[in-house]
């Protein structure tokens, strides 16, 4: 019940501006690499990711949620491509991260979709 009234707050708060991109964020990576099989949606996670895409260029944080919706749904190939910007950005920004977006890189390279861990 509690999931199920996050997303619906999540989907209630997608707002223009930089706000709104953070709730679509939120909810996409909900969908792509929740443990919940009752929320986990990679498909639609990606539909939302790629026009968050057509409409801004995508920052490493960005990247990284496009990345586990691209392995969700199966394109391995497309995840790692992804990822790899998202550990390059981060390296050479010095952001912090860089071990769990080496790690998720690893697992898309195993052709293994990211899923986070049940609370």
């Amino acid at each position: 019940a509690q999931r199920a009234q996050g997303l619906r707050y999540l989907r209630a708060v997608e707002a223009e501006g930089e706000h709104g991109r953070r709730a679509r964020n939120n909810l996409a990576w909900e969908l792509c690499a929740s443990p919940h099989e009752d929320v986990y949606r990679p498909a639609a996670g990606l539909e939302l990711m790629r026009a968050e895409d057509a409409r801004f260029p995508l920052s490493h944080f960005y990247r990284d949620t496009l990345a586990a919706c691209l392995a969700g749904t199966g394109d391995f190939a497309g995840a790692v491509r992804e990822q790899q910007a998202v550990v390059d950005e981060a390296v050479a920004k010095k952001l912090p991260g860089v071990a769990t977006f080496t790690q998720r890189l690893a697992q898309y390279r195993a052709r293994k979709a990211w899923r986070d861990t049940a609370e």
